[in-house]
């Protein structure tokens, strides 16, 4: 009885520990877009052109992906997308000579209002529209 009792509460442990977590393929859409559009940022010479943004983008990239599939933290990951995302758009409108914001710096982990460890907010870039 003892040895049932023990494996109940392990396995509801365990069900209530992977309810809380997004699952790495409700992510996985959105990270291999990511990927598509820096492998475009890259080329259309966005590497040369936009190297901060284009490393910005990577690491960003990089750091959503690691969360996805090492932790559970859906607001890390949620921020590292945010940051991928918003970095190649830039990374491309500059390859293509377009006008373009300042680049969105990556997110650092252990400052945040998210608590202890996780990275900050990363607010949007303005809108800027293309060469007249």
């Amino acid at each position: 009885m003892t040895r049932r009792l023990g494996f109940i509460t392990g396995l509801l442990v365990v069900v209530t520990l992977m309810a809380g977590c997004t699952s790495l393929g409700s992510y996985r859409g959105r990270i291999e877009a990511a990927r598509a559009s820096l492998k475009e940022a890259k080329m259309a010479g966005a590497k040369e052109t936009a190297p901060d943004e284009y490393a910005k983008a990577e690491a960003c990239l990089e750091g959503a992906w690691h969360s996805a599939t090492t932790f559970c933290h859906d607001a890390r990951v949620e921020r590292y997308l945010q940051c991928a995302e918003q970095n190649v758009k830039l990374a491309l409108r500059k390859a293509k000579g377009m006008e373009l914001a300042k680049p969105v710096a990556p997110p650092v982990p252990g400052v945040g209002p998210a608590g202890p460890g996780l990275p900050p907010e990363v607010s949007p870039p303005p809108v800027v529209e293309g060469p007249p």
